[in-house]
């Protein structure tokens, strides 16, 4: 919950750092949202509040084991 309150300071604009879709409050604790390290652990060892966020689940599998911007800083448009 925590992490979802730093996405914004409006309720109503906390969205997924990547795909830029809102979070609902109501579907924040389903299977659609996880916990996201924002800098592979895998690389960083970094597993502190700070390098993490919420996330879509499948923005979380399309960004993999990379830095959002391996996984998407080529694409001009931001993630689809």
């Amino acid at each position: 919950y925590k992490l979802w309150e730093e996405l914004n300071s409006d309720p109503a604009k906390r969205c997924c750092p990547f795909s830029g879709k809102i979070i609902p409050l109501n579907e924040l604790f389903s299977n659609k949202f996880e916990i996201e390290h924002i800098l592979p652990k895998s690389k960083t060892f970094n597993d502190r509040p700070v390098n993490k966020t919420i996330s879509f689940f499948q923005a979380n599998r399309d960004k993999g084991e990379r830095s959002p911007f391996e996984a998407f800083g080529n694409n001009p448009s931001g993630y689809n």
